[in-house]
Order: C-alpha cells, then structure tokens, then sequence
C-alpha cells in the first residue's frame, strides 16, 4: 500500500508540475537544467 500511494503522489506531482518542468526544460539552458536536477536529487535523497 505504501509504495502504491507513493506512486500516486508522484504521478499527481507530475500531473500539476509536469508543464513547469516543460518550461524549464524549454526555456531554461540545459546547465541551469542539469544544476536544478542534481540539486533537487541531493534534496530527495
């Protein structure tokens, strides 16, 4: 059950922030991109 609700949160996190990473991946230089997802990985784990 809880790796269920785990996966449902992450599918609703992305269902609200999927067109945010869009831009980002769009509009923000591919570095900056790198920088927030290594920072991001440092944060979650």
């Amino acid at each position: 059950m809880r790796r269920r609700s785990r996966t449902a949160v992450v599918h609703l996190y992305l269902r609200h922030h999927f067109t945010f990473l869009e831009i980002l991946v769009f509009r923000v230089p591919s570095w900056t991109v790198l920088l927030f997802r290594s920072s991001f990985e440092f944060l979650y784990l």
